[in-house]
């Protein structure tokens, strides 16, 4: 498969426009041809298209790709300090049925959201 193979070489660039071409033509990609372009996406850091995928992968209401791989993505998108992305993806697992986990181990669900904690600190003291 051309995608594959630029993996393969880290030309992760024509992988993501055989990507584009695939979607432009109406094929709807496979959980195989999404397994193999989200390492990529995720090797360039490229944190909007992980998301995409995750999109696609999830559109069903099921996902169509590993668990493991969503999980992998999320752990490396909060790495990169992308609250924004995480919280979409894992709302995006959720919906699917996918376990999610934060550093240090706790559930998306015991996780405060990030707009609760933005209002509970305020310059000069607690909100009130």
């Amino acid at each position: 498969c051309l995608m594959s193979g630029c993996m393969r070489t880290r030309n992760y660039e024509l992988a993501w426009a055989a990507y584009e071409l695939m979607r432009a033509k109406h094929v709807e990609p496979d959980g195989m041809s999404l397994s193999t372009l989200l390492p990529g996406v995720l090797a360039a850091q490229q944190w909007e298209r992980v998301l995409e995928l995750a999109k696609v992968a999830i559109s069903t209401g099921k996902s169509i790709v590993p668990p493991e791989m969503l999980k992998s993505a999320l752990s490396q998108i909060q790495a990169a300090s992308r609250d924004d992305l995480a919280d979409q993806l894992r709302e995006l697992m959720a919906s699917a049925g996918v376990a999610t986990t934060t550093r240090g181990g706790r559930r998306a669900s015991d996780r405060v959201p990030r707009a609760a904690r933005d209002r509970a600190f305020v310059v000069g003291g607690p909100a009130v």
